[in-house]
């Protein structure tokens, strides 16, 4: 018979398991709220890492926001559907990675993001001044990841349900950029979150928090758009 030990290593390992799969489905429940792609109002782009999504209502040759999204699993059509609304009404670029997902190694994961940014970058007319990174859970945490290590490529965050690794809460995180937190009062991250926020306050940021109801799954449609609607005003 196995060990106490050996069984609460495997009652660990089980439960674990079981509460990625659980993120993944709150996920995918949600994408039920959102928008198919082949509705959407512009081009859905293949860029082999990353996909882009370019509204009609981007205005030729002018360059414009850019909002760079990690999902925690590597569904970049996910949140191409979450941000496809907000893009085409605000005039802005979207491209989601098809490579980041959780539990890879910053050493290995922020350079594969730095070049599909570097990349649409290359492709677009992108305002550079005007980044945006985004992420659900483990993509938001990966967003403040990389502002940690790239902080001159990035203007602002848009964090949906994920917090902050202690490791970058030093005074080597970049100061004086935006964040907007979209947090639920049910998620367990939703303290980290509020210590994030206080975090990056004392840093010079400027930061809004919008609430919504549901936990750890994708904010509404309202909240994104609230989000954005914010961002216009402060960049």
């Amino acid at each position: 018979m196995a060990s106490r030990r050996t069984q609460l290593l495997l009652l660990t390992a089980v439960v674990a398991g079981g509460l990625a799969l659980l993120e993944l489905y709150w996920v995918r429940l949600d994408q039920a709220d959102t928008a198919p792609l082949a509705s959407l109002h512009g081009q859905l782009r293949d860029g082999g890492t990353y996909l882009a999504y370019v509204p009609d209502s981007v205005p030729a040759g002018r360059k414009v926001p850019l909002v760079f999204a990690l999902s925690p699993g590597a569904d970049a059509g996910s949140m191409i559907r979450v941000w496809a609304r907000v893009a085409e009404t605000h005039g802005w670029l979207v491209a989601a990675s098809k490579e980041f997902r959780n539990g890879v190694a910053w050493e290995v994961l922020t350079p594969q993001v730095m070049a599909e940014l570097d990349a649409v970058e290359r492709a677009y007319a992108v305002d550079r001044d005007r980044v945006v990174f985004t992420g659900l859970s483990g993509g938001a945490m990966g967003s403040l990841g990389i502002t940690y290590y790239h902080p001159g490529r990035i203007r602002a965050l848009v964090l949906n349900t994920g917090k902050m690794e202690e490791a970058f809460m030093d005074a080597r995180y970049p100061r004086g950029k935006l964040a907007v937190f979209l947090a639920s009062p049910t998620d367990f991250r939703y303290g980290e979150m509020k210590r994030d926020r206080a975090f990056l306050d004392a840093r010079g940021w400027t930061t809004t928090w919008v609430e919504f109801a549901g936990g750890h799954i994708f904010a509404p449609p309202v909240a994104y758009q609230a989000a954005a609607d914010w961002l216009e005003k402060h960049w």
